[in-house]
């Protein structure tokens, strides 16, 4: 199933496209005219492991309400059309990222019922010429349209830059652990990934992996269930799994004589 969607929204005000791709690999392309925002986009498309392309042309020139508001409307229709029936999603996420002196906790339910929760402490009201009044209403505009619940709190922080993107990042984070269970780190379906000429299953390497790997504790067993685990000539295993943290695909090789993957 294609987890994909394109969005154009148009109104007096703005023209916004959205592409959003959830089993994407961080592939980020945002352009909204106003430079803040799109820094921001860009760190929930990263941190959540999403394509996303964004491209907003808006009255910028008058005020960035319009512009920040349409697009985030954008991404939230957009997120919720992705996700279609979302069949095998965990549902909920929660994460706590910390910036410098910023800490931020966010959790997400995707419910199918739009409701927010935002506590921030007072900040500057101008990021260089961005208006930070505007960081609930990007939240609530997503939301709205997503038909999420979603928490965010500041629990620690002074500075206006590092408050606004803890809070993109801990979303981004949180979005990815409601992914598919069996999945511990994406809204993306875990896969195994094959070399051309790859296709072999073997018992051996399916009964004695080992039940978890390293730090992002993927269930090897499981994802050979699910996906199938192909083996060159030499016996050397060619199964991919993505890594949580950088979304990256990294080959492991065969079951060592000393019991180990060699990754």
């Amino acid at each position: 199933m294609s987890r994909t969607s394109r969005v154009e929204r148009t109104t007096k005000e703005s023209s916004v496209l959205v592409e959003l791709n959830l089993d994407g690999t961080g592939e980020i392309s945002v352009d909204t005219g106003v430079p803040f925002f799109d820094h921001m986009l860009s760190q929930l498309g990263k941190h959540s492991g999403f394509n996303l392309t964004v491209k907003t042309t808006g009255d910028v020139d008058v005020d960035s309400h319009h512009t920040v508001e349409d697009t985030s409307l954008a991404f939230g229709q957009a997120l919720r059309e992705a996700l279609g029936d979302k069949a095998g999603i965990r549902r909920f996420g929660d994460a706590m990222v910390p910036l410098d002196e910023v800490l931020v906790q966010a959790a997400v339910d995707l419910s199918g019922r739009p409701y927010l929760v935002h506590r921030q402490p007072e900040i500057v009201e101008l990021i260089g010429t961005f208006d930070t009044t505007l960081g609930k209403h990007i939240w609530e505009s997503i939301v709205a349209e997503a038909r999420i619940a979603l928490h965010v709190r500041v629990l620690e922080g002074r500075n206006a830059h590092h408050v606004f993107e803890a809070q993109f990042k801990a979303v981004a984070r949180a979005l990815r652990l409601a992914g598919p269970a069996g999945s511990p780190g994406a809204l993306v379906p875990p896969a195994v990934l094959t070399e051309p000429g790859c296709g072999r299953l073997t018992r051996e390497l399916k009964s004695t992996a080992p039940r978890r790997l390293g730090s992002d504790g993927i269930d090897i067993r499981d994802l050979v269930r699910r996906s199938g685990l192909g083996c060159n000539p030499e016996g050397e295993s060619c199964l991919y799994f993505p890594a949580v943290e950088h979304r990256t695909l990294v080959p492991c090789r065969k079951w060592t004589q000393h019991r180990r993957w060699r990754c």
